[in-house]
């Protein structure tokens, strides 16, 4: 176990790629660009309504 501030974002690997190596250790990485934008799109969306903060659920999708 080690304490400290990490940086744990949601991002994009690139246009379309699935290659993401250590530099995104912990975060949620999109494979493609067109899929990221559509996230911040309905991302912007929520912030207008709600605020600027919500949740993320990650689940497995045999869990679904």
């Amino acid at each position: 176990t080690q304490d400290g501030m990490y940086g744990i974002n949601i991002h994009k690997a690139g246009r379309e790629s699935e290659q993401v190596n250590k530099w995104s250790a912990g975060c949620q990485v999109f494979a493609k660009e067109i899929h990221f934008n559509e996230f911040m799109s309905i991302a912007y969306c929520a912030k207008t309504e709600w605020g600027n903060s919500f949740t993320y659920t990650l689940v497995d999708q045999p869990d679904i």
